[in-house]
């Protein structure tokens, strides 16, 4: 299917998630907490359970689909591309968030399409956080459709070394876990699926 260009400006209804301390503990556990970092796990922690800011994905999931539906491109093709989250208050370890998509942008990137979806998230009325995603549909360009906008966020330096970096190992199980949160895209758990939309190696890892 072809990426319809007219859905542009659709928005969804209001998307709720109703979360408690598992929701919250297995999302942690998805992006790879651990045990020493038990107030984001551990509903007892001293001081109350914590969350983590980027959590602002989870309960945008089901509008972000919502919006990648309406577009009608092929969804069996689609790859993260970029993520914004900006978190504006804390949010407790219970309640119910309510979510609203909008497609910001269509692009035409020749071999590929980007599809540009905004969301607000609010809890009781008060915005609690807002999300940018990019999201690629491969072979769904050359369209006709304008090319991106250009990014205006900073350039890494390339002229020296870092001031610090860090390294993180994920298990061969991260993707399973990760899922569970919402992103349940089979290119992420299904061999036999990966492979027939081009990924021999395996199911790949979520980019968020």
């Amino acid at each position: 299917m072809a990426i319809d260009a007219s859905s542009l400006g659709y928005a969804t209804k209001p998307y709720e998630l109703s979360y408690d301390w598992k929701t919250l503990a297995t999302y942690a556990l998805g992006v790879g907490a651990k045990r020493d970092e038990l107030a984001f796990l551990y509903e007892g922690a001293a001081g109350g359970m914590k969350v983590l800011p980027t959590f602002g994905v989870v309960p945008a999931h089901a509008p972000v689909v919502d919006v990648l539906t309406k577009t009608g491109g092929n969804m069996a093709m689609i790859v993260h591309g970029a993520q914004t989250v900006r978190a504006h208050k804390p949010i407790p370890d219970a309640g119910v968030l309510s979510t609203t998509g909008r497609l910001a942008g269509i692009y035409d990137l020749k071999k590929f399409a980007q599809v540009v979806i905004e969301t607000q998230t609010t809890l009781a009325g008060e915005l609690a956080f807002e999300t940018v995603w990019s999201i690629i549909f491969r072979g769904e360009g050359n369209f006709g459709g304008p090319r991106p906008t250009a990014d205006d966020a900073p350039s890494v330096p390339k002229d020296r070394a870092p001031d610090w970096k860090t390294e993180e190992a994920t298990s061969p199980e991260q993707a399973l876990l990760y899922r569970i949160s919402g992103d349940q895209n089979p290119l992420h758990a299904d061999p036999v699926f990966a492979a027939n939309v081009g990924f021999s190696q395996g199911p790949i890892l979520h980019g968020l």
